[in-house]
């Protein structure tokens, strides 16, 4: 997996390309998200997002600090848009694939599928 001309290396330096080109991001969040490599969405959906809820309570227990898990919404980050507008974390959240290595990685996707579709912009109507 380490050898250099083997294709994981490459995956994994692509993720820098998962980011925008400049700051301050003036594109749709939507676009932006939608934008993401495949690689950057399977971490950040299939194995980061499921484990939130632990990865916020081992947090708080850590620093001593119980109102970092209130930064969460049933499981979704709550700091950044009000709860009328949670389906933002949901865009990128398409595939199934994603559950499929969420539960190949030991956990749950509980997330429902995205409204979005990969490749198109908007929600399914």
């Amino acid at each position: 997996m380490a050898e250099p001309r083997h294709r994981a290396v490459q995956m994994f330096l692509d993720l820098g390309r998962s980011f925008p080109p400049e700051y301050p991001v003036t594109a749709p969040v939507e676009d932006t998200i939608l934008d993401e490599h495949a690689l950057a969405r399977v971490l950040d959906y299939g194995v980061i997002a499921p484990r939130l809820p632990a990865l916020y309570e081992f947090s708080a227990a850590s620093l001593d600090q119980p109102r970092l898990t209130g930064l969460l919404d049933d499981g979704v980050p709550a700091y950044a848009w009000p709860h009328n507008d949670r389906p933002i974390w949901y865009i990128g959240n398409t595939g199934p694939h994603l559950r499929a290595i969420a539960r190949a990685t030991g956990v749950r996707l509980l997330w429902a599928p995205s409204p979005w579709a990969s490749g198109r912009r908007g929600p399914h109507r």
